[in-house]
């Protein structure tokens, strides 16, 4: 059973009505649709800066531990005390991330 009519049996249904204006004069329209589009434009600014900080929290978050992750197993190598104080401060005086 179709539901609906074939778009090839040439049958053409009326168009629909227009839709009736929001606003009661031009003027109004057109100054309220500016301010709509200002605050828009406000909103999208706020959301894609929230955005961006989010991303670049997170991008901060996973190269730290991509970084800490190489340097805690080199750490827990430690034999004893000592070395493990002096695998610190081999860590604090490095500019570079250590590789291990």
């Amino acid at each position: 059973m179709l539901l609906r009519e074939p778009l090839y049996t040439g049958v053409h249904r009326p168009a629909r009505p227009a839709a009736a204006p929001l606003f009661k004069s031009p003027e109004m329209s057109a100054l309220d649709l500016a301010a709509i589009e200002r605050r828009a434009h406000k909103l999208r600014a706020l959301e894609i800066g929230a955005l961006i900080e989010r991303f670049l929290v997170w991008l901060e978050r996973t190269v730290e531990r991509a970084y800490r992750k190489p340097v805690d197993e080199y750490l827990a190598q430690a034999t004893d005390h000592a070395d493990l104080e002096r695998r610190q401060r081999q860590v604090d005086r490095s500019r570079r991330p250590l590789i291990f």
